[in-house]
């Protein structure tokens, strides 16, 4: 509804030719955005979605620098940092590259190598050796 509105005031008095283009770019900027997010597996959604994250302060940082407003230029970094700190922290957790992450899943037919349950695995018998009296 919040499109709607702000389309509705930005295109008042707007000749033909930018509302077309911006539709134009709206429709462009969806399709991207999904085929980036498609691909991505479940447990590595927090990754994409901390660096998306650094993406927004990112752009709130240069849109600070084009209304030379520092304010929004020091949010936006500050924003923009650590998303990217985030980013980088979650994937060496993961013990994997953002590369990995990001185009890893894309053309393989499988759904994953499978070791997730072999490390179910032993860690439920750690914790059996631990709970259990021996």
């Amino acid at each position: 509804m919040l499109i709607f509105v702000a389309a509705y005031f930005a295109f008042s008095g707007v000749d033909s030719e930018r509302i077309t283009w911006f539709y134009i770019t709206m429709g462009i900027a969806i399709v991207y955005g999904l085929l980036f997010v498609f691909p991505i597996g479940g447990a590595d959604m927090p990754v994409v979605i901390s660096l998306l994250n650094s993406f927004t302060g990112v752009a709130a940082a240069c849109g600070g620098f084009l209304y030379d407003n520092n304010v929004m230029l020091m949010g936006g970094v500050l924003v923009g940092s650590a998303g990217t700190i985030l980013t980088v922290v979650m994937t060496k957790a993961m013990n994997r590259s953002l590369t990995n992450v990001l185009i890893g899943m894309v053309g393989s037919g499988s759904s994953g190598s499978g070791s997730g349950s072999l490390v179910l695995v032993v860690a439920l018998e750690k914790y059996k050796q631990r709970m259990l009296p021996s």
